[in-house]
């Protein structure tokens, strides 16, 4: 008899465009014209300056251990860029290196969440956010996101959702965000950071769009005044900067929060590749 696996792991769902990512590979390796528009890759090359700063990092055996934040170099340019892109206030001391955005949903919900606590959704949701909320065994409370909004989150959702549940500590905000392009608006972070300010609730703000707004400006809500020690920013190099397969990002937090999400990735990845780093903050200077 073949041993059980847990619960949790039977009713993990993966993120569906990747095994249509998959299935569509497979046909185009058979010869057949396929129109891909599974996942949020891009269609373009790397950057130049970035691809060949990865190959002189190869050449010159950066390929080694490295720190779990990442490379002094990499959190120093990931500071400059936030802090020229969005008005933040950074230092490297607040940026953590990862394979991408998507693993620092789970370091977040790690940090943050115990049982039962509630952790407000805005629908449609990001496919992963469940399973990462259900692996600390916390509550995903969903709010609808409405087109006659713009698709931009509901201030009114989150202040019911911070009066009326039993055990609020969690807001997952996603803004420009996927699937429905809605970005929220400088007001709108502003009236959601009035909410939290002095609160016990932290904020999952997911960025990987951050320079694809066609109609206005993206801002972070880590912007805004006092919120420092609330809010845990994602990016990643795979949208705009034609990286997807480098599997590079960085996060956004105070020093303290940095400093946990260090222990954790040092338990999970140990580090980020070295050449990678590399290659990113040539993306991001240059």
């Amino acid at each position: 008899m073949p041993v059980s696996f847990s619960k949790f792991s039977q009713s993990v769902r993966p993120e569906g465009a990747f095994e249509v990512l998959a299935l569509a590979k497979a046909l185009i390796a058979q010869g057949k014209q396929i129109y891909e528009l599974e996942i949020g890759d891009s269609p373009f090359p790397t950057p130049v300056a970035a691809r060949e700063a990865g190959l002189n990092a190869l050449r010159d055996d950066r390929c080694h251990y490295g720190p779990a934040a990442g490379l002094d170099e990499f959190r120093q340019a990931a500071s400059d860029y936030v802090n020229k892109e969005f008005g933040l206030h950074t230092t490297a001391d607040n940026i953590i290196a990862g394979p991408g955005a998507k693993t620092f949903q789970l370091l977040f919900c790690e940090a943050f969440l115990n049982p039962d606590d509630g952790v407000l959704v805005f629908s449609p949701y990001f496919p992963t956010y469940s399973s990462n909320i259900e692996r600390r065994g916390a509550r995903m409370v969903l709010a609808p996101l409405d087109e006659n909004n713009s698709f931009r989150p509901d201030v009114d959702a989150i202040r019911q959702f911070i009066e009326s549940d039993p055990a609020p500590k969690a807001i997952f905000l996603n803004s420009p965000h996927n699937p429905t392009g809605g970005v929220a608006t400088k007001n709108d972070l502003g009236r959601i950071a009035d909410l939290v300010r002095g609160t016990n609730i932290s904020v999952f703000s997911d960025e990987p769009y951050d320079q694809m707004v066609w109609d206005g400006k993206h801002h972070s809500i880590f912007a805004e005044p006092e919120m420092l020690g609330h809010v845990v920013a994602a990016y990643t190099f795979s949208k705009s900067f034609s990286m997807s397969g480098w599997r590079l990002g960085f996060a956004v937090a105070n020093a303290q929060t940095i400093r946990l999400f260090e222990t954790l990735t040092n338990t999970v990845i140990s580090c980020v590749p070295p050449f990678t780093q590399i290659a990113g903050a040539a993306a991001l200077t240059e």
